[in-house]
């Protein structure tokens, strides 16, 4: 297959060769005939020819099966130099840092250069941009695709160039799912990698609507961010569950107002610890716990109206919502998410030194 290829300057000093693995193609091997008697006139359904077929008593060996090799996709760009090392620290330093390509360039020859990975259609994207071909980018894009530049941007320390299309595309996202799925995660990335403010929001609707440990799918979140949002819904869970369970030894040792309040609390925050599943105690990393659920659950926790002898025209004042909510308030006031000022921007030091030497290996 002849390989795509894309002039983004007709002048330009670099063709840069980019290999996309392409998913594997299933087997679809059709069954062949088990009979050698093709053209003999017999169906399948001849009795006398099942009958006088040989059996075959040798087990037959299967033969081992061929595992489907990689298929590459190969796409070429015609890029300049210049616009490139203009628009990006990580072309700026393969070409002016002392590598081959920079030697290449400064002898006035032309550049090839690979690059493995990434989906043609988003680096083409981000190679329109960095030229000036505006006119050709997309007004539209699906978080899929923002999320894979937010990608491009993190290896190629390019982010100045893109950051007016990036607010652009997510104005035009529309309401985003306000419950916890890979939409979340890649918000999260494409806040973290173009500094949005709203990285705080995404990062608190991980911590309470996750129900099981948060990871950074297949995308380079640096790992103090993955750990601060699981420590924070970890930490949170577990202190409703002590609580819980401190209420709970409470209520079986001491008596409040009295033992018949202290039976009727008892007996309401056992069913209500039930329902939550949180009978065996739970541990860490809680999974299939989820926070939100929790304090909204707890939150509307109800304690059945009784009255004490003597007292039969007011029901008894004691409720586990008095109890609980305060307790709740503060919870939920400490859950804020992550500051984004607190974690260092996409591309450490040491990152880039090392995705230059590759490039240039």
């Amino acid at each position: 297959m002849e390989p795509e290829y894309y002039e983004l300057d007709p002048d330009g000093d670099v063709l840069l060769v980019l290999r996309t693995e392409e998913p594997k193609a299933e087997d679809a091997t059709a069954a062949k005939p088990t009979g050698d008697g093709e053209g003999d006139g017999k169906s399948d359904g001849d009795d006398e020819s099942k009958a006088e077929a040989p059996k075959d008593e040798t087990p037959k060996v299967e033969a081992p099966q061929e595992v489907a090799e990689s298929i590459y996709k190969t796409t070429r760009f015609r890029l300049s130099s210049k616009h490139l090392s203009l628009a990006s620290l990580y072309f700026k330093r393969m070409f002016t840092g002392g590598w081959k390509e920079g030697q290449s360039l400064g002898n006035g020859q032309p550049l090839e250069i690979s690059e493995e990975g990434w989906k043609p259609e988003s680096f083409l994207i981000l190679m329109r941009i960095i030229h000036g071909r505006t006119k050709e980018v997309p007004r539209k894009a699906p978080l899929e695709t923002i999320a894979e530049m937010a990608s491009l941007v993190d290896y190629f320390e390019c982010g100045e160039v893109m950051g007016i299309f990036v607010e652009f595309w997510i104005a035009q996202l529309g309401t985003l799912p306000a419950q916890f799925s890979r939409d979340t995660v890649l918000c999260i990335w494409i806040n973290y990698v173009f500094r949005r403010p709203k990285f705080q929001n995404w990062t608190r609707l991980a911590i309470r609507k996750s129900s099981g440990p948060i990871t950074a799918l297949e995308f380079p979140l640096p790992d103090i961010v993955i750990n601060q949002m699981n420590e924070q819904r970890e930490e949170a869970i577990e202190r409703i569950v002590e609580y819980l369970y401190g209420l709970f030894d409470d209520f079986q040792s001491k008596n409040r107002c009295s033992l018949a309040c202290s039976c009727m609390m008892l007996g309401a925050l056992t069913k209500h610890m039930c329902g939550l599943k949180l009978f065996p105690r739970p541990s860490r990393p809680f999974a299939g716990l989820q926070l939100a659920a929790l304090t909204d659950s707890l939150d509307d926790i109800t304690t059945p109206d009784w009255t004490t002898r003597g007292s039969y025209s007011s029901n008894h004042p004691c409720k586990l919502a008095h109890v609980i909510r305060p307790t709740l308030e503060s919870l939920e006031d400490s859950i804020i998410g992550l500051k984004l000022e607190e974690f260092p921007g996409p591309g450490s030091a040491a990152k880039m030194e090392n995705g230059t030497k590759q490039a240039a290996s």
